[in-house]
């Protein structure tokens, strides 16, 4: 009969803040997850993110240390449709498979969006894959249609799902205008 679960306390870092044994105990998951992230060049990476995309993790730490889950806040800003943006998104987000159903992901999301929310962004926007968009949907993003974001070299349509989030008048307007066309992300989504 299992126990009750376990309460996490929700951390907020910089990459310069965060305690290396949560920043490994992350890089292990992310490297299991996404490893054409850590190929090549990347091989031996000891960064989460990297620092032009201006990170602030939020983690779910348990009361024994061990992280729960994680996700990352982060900010660049794009030229596109005649203007500049201030664009956030979340990336790294992932719950350990022995705590998942247990609400840890969603609080590290909603804490993560909250931290977007305080940053003075536009609009917040990522990519995920198909089956998550329900999860995102219940912490407040949005499904953009079709593929607004285009990755790479050359550019190509990103074939994954785009949530969004407007976070002023300004990033509504960004939504309009991606229901008609694309933003050119760079070499990767976050």
């Amino acid at each position: 009969m299992p126990g009750p679960v376990p309460s996490a306390a929700l951390r907020c870092w910089t990459p310069d803040e965060m305690p290396e044994s949560v920043r490994a105990q992350v890089l292990a998951f992310m490297r299991q997850a996404w490893p054409e992230g850590f190929r090549g060049p990347n091989l031996l990476r000891a960064w989460i993110h990297p620092p032009q995309d201006n990170p602030m993790h939020v983690v779910a730490l348990l009361p024994n240390g061990c992280v729960a889950a994680h996700a990352s806040a982060l900010r660049r800003d794009f030229s596109a449709f005649g203007r500049n943006w201030a664009i956030g998104g979340l990336s790294g987000v992932f719950s350990f498979a022995h705590v998942r159903g247990m609400g840890y992901g969603k609080a590290v999301v909603l804490r993560a969006t909250e931290l977007l929310e305080g940053r003075g962004l536009d609009a917040g926007l990522f990519c995920c894959d198909h089956e998550n968009v329900g999860f995102y949907r219940s912490c407040g993003w949005e499904l953009l249609p079709g593929h607004p974001i285009l990755v790479g070299n050359p550019p190509a349509p990103d074939p994954s799902a785009t949530m969004f989030r407007a976070f002023s008048p300004d990033g509504a307007e960004l939504r309009d205008r991606l229901a008609g066309g694309t933003l050119e992300f760079g070499d990767y989504v976050w």
